[in-house]
């Protein structure tokens, strides 16, 4: 989830005059690779819809946002559904100093038709320079269980103190969901009109009991164009944590403002 985007929050439909509440197509590619021979992070796409909902007036609107992401690395097959519940409302009197809030159920396909849901919470606070928002995930308790029940082949192996899931022929099929939270703050630096460069820093901790741990910090630089309907954002980065090793990656997106209200 992460995924979300993990990562998948970042969404500046608030940088317009919040007259104008736009429904925000947002495409997005993600290019991830690891130094961990058999460990195959989630290169994705992502299709995400964020509509504004009749709940609104001048100080405040609610979003309703639904998301598919599709796996593309051909290996860990962890596509996902995400449904959520958004609230923003402008801080201090101004339509650029933005507070929100959310709510996601989302749907993971682990591994050969197993299935978990997951429930996500978070916060954001979106300025014209400062994106900062932290996620608590929590997610299914049984899946390493009825994953190796429905699929005989595959097995739970160690990695020094930690356990992961392999498929048949070895490789490693899932390590997730598993419950904690990530935070992240983004400063954006004005280059021209209409494009900033950008640095992010964030944090992830994920667990689950006596099975596995990861955490680690992620560091980004990026591109932000911004015109009238359309948004583009390149973002180069790169995680390290305990289990993964260092990964690293590129994300580009592309969001379109389809419509005004």
């Amino acid at each position: 989830m992460l995924a979300l985007l993990i990562q998948f929050l970042c969404l500046y439909a608030v940088r317009m005059d919040a007259a104008t509440i736009p429904t925000t197509l947002n495409l997005e590619w993600h290019a991830v690779r690891s130094n961990k021979q058999n460990f195959y992070p989630d290169s994705s796409l992502l299709f995400d819809v964020l509509y504004p909902t009749s709940l609104q007036n001048h100080d405040s609107i609610w979003f309703l946002d639904g998301r598919f992401k599709l796996d593309l690395t051909g290996v860990t097959t962890h596509h996902e559904l995400n449904l959520g519940l958004v609230y923003r409302q402008p801080w201090t009197g101004c339509d650029l100093d933005i507070l929100g809030a959310y709510a996601y159920v989302d749907f993971l396909h682990i591994q050969d038709g197993t299935y978990v849901q997951q429930l996500t919470l978070g916060s954001e606070y979106i300025t014209r320079n400062i994106h900062t928002n932290l996620n608590l995930y929590f997610a299914g308790d049984t899946f390493h269980v009825d994953f190796v029940d429905k699929h005989s082949s595959s097995t739970i192996r160690s990695f020094g103190q930690h356990f992961f899931i392999t498929d048949a022929g070895g490789d490693i099929a899932t390590i997730k969901p598993l419950s904690g939270f990530d935070a992240m703050l983004e400063y954006a630096l004005p280059l021209t009109k209409d494009m900033d460069i950008f640095l992010q820093g964030g944090y992830k901790s994920f667990q689950k009991s006596d099975f596995l741990t990861i955490q680690g910090p992620k560091w980004s630089v990026g591109v932000l164009g911004d015109s009238n309907r359309n948004q583009l954002r390149l973002e180069l980065y790169t995680a390290q944590d305990a289990f993964h090793g260092r990964s690293y990656g590129m994300h580009l997106a592309d969001i379109v403002r389809s419509q005004e209200i």
